[in-house]
C-alpha cells in the first residue's frame, strides 16, 4: 500500500492550528485567467474565519508564472492570503502538500483554480463537521456544464469509488486537519487520479458525510490536461497495482466485484481510445479485456455507451 509523500512541518500530537480557522489551498497551473474569480469566491464566503494559500506550480520564467504573479497583485494587501511559488513545476499533488504545510487551519479545503465556492459552502461544511463527530470529512453537491450533481453516498465508500459510482471532486470536500496529517498528504507519484488515490486511503480509516446542497461551481475546462492513449493505460495499470490489496479485500466480501471494477475502468479506456481515434489501441483493449472478463466487459462497454448517448457528453 502506497502512502502520501508529503512531509509535514506540524506534529499531529501538537495543537499548532487555530480553532475554527478554515485553510483553503488553491494550486494553480496554466489557468491564471480563472484565478481571480476563484480567490474572490473564497473571500466572499459567509464564513469569514478563512485563510487562503495559493500555490503557483508554474515553471519560473514562463508566461504562465508571469501572468499568475500579475493576477496575484490584486490581493497583495490581503493579510489572509499567502502566495507561494514553486521553484519548478512539481504537480497538483505536490502543490496541495505545499499548501497544507503552510496552513494553520482546523479545517482544510483544496480548491481547483477553475472552480468557485458558492457563498455558504464553508459555513455549511464547518457546521456539519462540528455537529457530526463520526465523520472526518464532508462533501457537497456541485454544478458543472449547467448540470447539478447532488451527493448520494456517505460513510466508507471504497467500493463505490472503485466502481466509479462515487466520483471524488476534491473541491467539494472539507477535511478535518488531523485527517490529512494521518494520511500523509497526497501521493506525489500520482500525476492524475490524485483525488481517487487519497480518498481510497481515507476510506481505510475514516468516513465522509455530505451536505445535500449545490455549494460549488465546477469550471468548464475542456479536459485538455487529461491523459490519453498509452499514458492513460499506464495510469490505470499504476492505479490498479497500487490498490490491488483494496480490490482483493472487496473480492473476499463480494465474489466477482474485482472483474466488475476492472471492466468498468477499462471500458472507459476503450471509449477514450475510440473518441481520440486510437482505433488499434481500442481494439487491443477490447480484445484483452474480453478474454479476461468476457460478458462483464461487454456489458460495461454498452452501459457506458448508453450513458454517453443519453447525456450527449464527450466520451472520456
Amino acid at each position: 500500500m502506497k502512502h502520501g509523500t508529503g512531509e509535514f512541518r506540524l506534529e499531529p500530537s501538537k495543537k499548532l492550528y487555530i480553532d475554527g480557522l478554515v485553510s483553503v489551498i488553491i494550486p494553480t497551473y496554466g489557468r491564471s485567467e480563472f484565478l481571480v474569480n476563484c480567490i474572490e469566491s473564497v473571500i466572499n464566503q459567509t464564513y469569514d474565519n478563512v485563510e487562503i494559500i495559493v500555490v503557483d506550480d508554474n515553471n519560473p520564467d514562463t508566461n504562465q508564472r508571469i501572468e499568475t504573479k500579475n493576477k496575484m497583485q490584486k490581493f497583495r494587501n490581503h493579510s489572509s492570503i499567502t502566495y507561494i511559488e514553486h521553484e519548478f513545476n512539481k504537480n497538483g499533488s505536490a502543490a496541495r502538500n505545499t499548501g497544507f504545510n503552510n496552513s494553520i487551519g482546523e479545517f482544510i479545503c483544496f480548491l481547483d483554480d477553475d472552480d468557485l465556492f458558492l457563498d455558504k459552502k464553508i459555513e455549511k461544511q464547518v457546521h456539519f463537521l462540528k455537529t457530526h463527530q463520526n465523520f472526518q470529512a464532508v462533501y457537497c453537491g456541485f454544478e458543472k456544464d449547467k448540470k447539478q450533481n447532488f451527493p448520494i453516498y456517505e460513510g466508507e465508500l471504497s467500493k463505490e469509488l472503485l466502481l466509479l459510482d462515487y466520483h471524488p471532486v476534491t473541491s467539494t470536500i472539507m477535511f478535518k486537519r488531523e485527517t490529512i496529517i494521518d494520511l500523509g498528504g497526497f501521493d506525489e507519484s500520482f500525476r492524475r487520479h490524485q483525488d481517487y488515490e487519497i480518498m481510497l486511503r481515507f476510506f481505510e480509516k475514516f468516513k465522509i458525510g455530505f451536505v445535500n446542497e449545490i455549494l460549488l461551481y465546477s469550471g468548464e475546462n475542456d479536459g485538455g490536461n487529461m491523459l490519453r492513449g498509452k499514458k492513460l493505460e499506464d495510469l490505470k495499470e499504476y492505479f490498479f497495482n497500487t490498490f490491488e490489496e483494496n480490490i482483493s479485500k472487496l473480492e473476499k466480501k463480494e465474489k466477482g466485484i474485482k472483474k466488475k471494477i476492472y471492466s468498468r475502468h477499462y471500458s472507459r479506456v476503450f471509449w477514450s481510445h475510440i473518441n481520440d481515434k486510437f482505433y488499434l489501441k481500442a481494439l487491443k483493449i477490447y480484445i484483452l479485456n474480453l478474454i479476461k472478463y468476457k460478458l462483464i466487459f461487454i456489458k460495461e462497454c454498452n452501459a457506458y455507451l448508453i450513458k454517453y448517448l443519453n447525456n450527449k457528453k464527450k466520451v472520456i
